[in-house]
C-alpha cells in the first residue's frame, strides 16, 4: 500500500515508522526543522517503555504533489494546521482515502463543522463518537 503521512509529529512519525517497517511504501510530509531533521537523520522513533529505537530512511516531502498517487493519506496535524492541510489535499484528486487522526477536545462534530464540511463539500463527513 502506498501511504502519505501528512504531518511528522509524534503520531505521524509513529505511524510512518510502523507502516514502513511492515513493508508499505510511505512518504512523510514535514516542514521546517522537522523536515531537515528527518532528511539528516532519517525517521527515528523510540519506544518509551523498552527504550528500543527504530531508525529508518523514508521518503520525505514538503508539499503534496497533486499528480502523485497514494492509496491513503493519514492526516496527523494539530487542529490549528488542519485547514491548510485540507486545502492542500483538496487539490490532490489522486488520493481516494483520507484518514484524519486528530485529537480535538471539542469533539469530532465541531471539527467537521469548522474545517471539513465547508472545505470538502459536497463530500459526506461521518464522525465517530
Amino acid at each position: 500500500m502506498k501511504v502519505l503521512i501528512y504531518g511528522a509529529g509524534v503520531s505521524g512519525s509513529l505511524y510512518a515508522g510502523k507502516l514502513k517497517a511492515s513493508g508499505h511504501c510511505v512518504t512523510v510530509l514535514a516542514r521546517g526543522a522537522r523536515l531537515h531533521e528527518i532528511r539528516q537523520y532519517g525517521l527515528v522513533i523510540q519506544d518509551i517503555i523498552s527504550g528500543a529505537r527504530l531508525a529508518t530512511q523514508i521518503e520525505i516531502t514538503e508539499r503534496v504533489d497533486p499528480h502523485e498517487r497514494y492509496d491513503v493519506a493519514l492526516v496527523t496535524v494539530r487542529l490549528d494546521q488542519l485547514a491548510s492541510a485540507v486545502e492542500e489535499l483538496q487539490a490532490c484528486r489522486s488520493i481516494p482515502n483520507l484518514l484524519f487522526m486528530l485529537n480535538n477536545p471539542r469533539g469530532a462534530a465541531s471539527l467537521a463543522r469548522a474545517c471539513l464540511v465547508t472545505t470538502l463539500a459536497p463530500l459526506h463527513v461521518k464522525c465517530a463518537k
